[in-house]
């Protein structure tokens, strides 16, 4: 994203109005490909972003009216989670459009992260041991912080995010697409795969998974963590009202998942980071119950997790790991239109060991269905 000067000056010019616009002093930081807006009088920064093609005007508002409700539920309980709240435009819309795209401002939320395709901090590096244990304590806080995420159910279920994912077309069709164009084969693993969907689609219609709220995206890039202990969490597209395993387990491979690297293991997941994010995720599920203002949904929540079943556990996993594919898949087709370089070709080979990776763990995935082994049914859910 390329952006002149002249072009940021208009872009600017869509959230302050002209007076307001010769008071401030523009400057912007490039972080990978999107930028930082600085008020300079105020102190405050601000993302600037250009949304995706895909994006409607419809979802981008539905997810300002929820930042706003998180929003308000962390002033009422003074927490200190971080939002990217959507600024509002001088037409008060949360968006605008420039060069026939839409472009969104977001307060920026601070804080160190990892790459979740190769768990590597984004900040400075120590020694490994020390490093290990800083992740192990990501973890445990990045649980805690889905689970508070899902006792908000009560109080936002106002919200217009009633629409459940299509699971067909989210993952088994663009998962067909995308491995076309590669060296993968699903030949294995396909038919698995629509076992899942099948099954999600009859629980579904059945209602017989219980929905909250979930982000739908949740990896250690996602979520933040300053020095001071603040949290943050970025990236809501794909929040919704869903099944909480779901978001559970999707959020677990991303943190624990031992399929980096092409590097596998029969649980599937790395023993430390899964037990630390999973203690984290249901030490705050547990200690919710405690408070009148969430008791309802805390308990809720909980019963949900006892009536689950193996099926749904390994159904849930298979999406979630197919849905990580299928971003691996992606990013490898956007890195094929970069020019040639070493960190070019450095990525795509860890892109590729990833999705090797993901095919096994699939493979293996589907072992454990025939076998009836479990995931994280040997978590304490009471």
């Amino acid at each position: 994203m390329t952006i002149a000067k002249h072009g940021l000056d208009t872009i600017c010019g869509a959230y302050f109005s002209k007076s307001d616009l010769k008071k401030l002093k523009i400057k912007t930081i490039k972080e990978d490909e999107r930028y930082l807006v600085q008020n300079s009088d105020a102190g405050s920064v601000f993302m600037l972003g250009c949304e995706e093609i895909s994006r409607k005007k419809s979802s981008i508002e539905q997810e300002h009216d929820l930042l706003q409700t998180l929003h308000g539920k962390n002033k009422e309980k003074q927490d200190q989670l971080s939002l990217p709240l959507l600024q509002h435009s001088k037409n008060d819309e949360p968006w605008f459009l420039f060069q026939e795209r839409l472009w969104t401002m977001r307060c920026y939320v601070p804080g160190s992260f990892f790459d979740w395709r190769s768990v590597v901090s984004k900040t400075a590096e120590a020694e490994e041991a020390k490093k290990n244990d800083r992740y192990n304590s990501f973890c445990q806080r990045a649980g805690k912080e889905l689970a508070r995420l899902h006792n908000y159910s009560i109080g936002v279920g106002a919200l217009n995010l009633s629409l459940r994912v299509d699971y067909r077309e989210a993952c088994l069709n663009r998962l067909v697409v995308q491995s076309a164009n590669s060296s993968i084969s699903l030949s294995r693993i396909e038919r698995f795969i629509e076992t899942a969907v099948r099954y999600q689609e009859s629980q579904s219609r059945e209602k017989k998974l219980p929905a909250v709220l979930i982000h739908g995206d949740f990896h250690p890039g996602n979520f933040r963590l300053t020095e001071q202990g603040t949290a943050g969490i970025i990236d809501w597209d794909f929040s919704r009202f869903d099944s909480p395993l779901f978001d559970l387990l999707y959020a677990l491979f991303m943190f624990a998942g031992c399929f980096r690297l092409g590097k596998i293991s029969e649980s599937l997941l790395d023993k430390n980071y899964s037990a630390a994010f999973l203690g984290g995720y249901f030490s705050a599920i547990n200690a919710d119950i405690n408070s009148n203002s969430s008791a309802d949904s805390s308990a809720d929540i909980r019963q949900s997790y006892r009536q689950y079943q193996k099926e749904d556990e390994i159904a849930f996993a298979a999406l979630a790991l197919a849905l990580i594919l299928i971003f691996e898949l992606e990013f490898e087709s956007k890195l094929e239109n970069k020019l040639e370089s070493k960190k070019k070709k450095f990525e795509l080979a860890q892109s590729k060991k990833n999705q090797d990776g993901l095919v096994k763990s699939l493979e293996l995935l589907a072992l454990k269905q025939e076998r009836g082994d479990s995931l994280i049914r040997a978590y304490d859910f009471s």
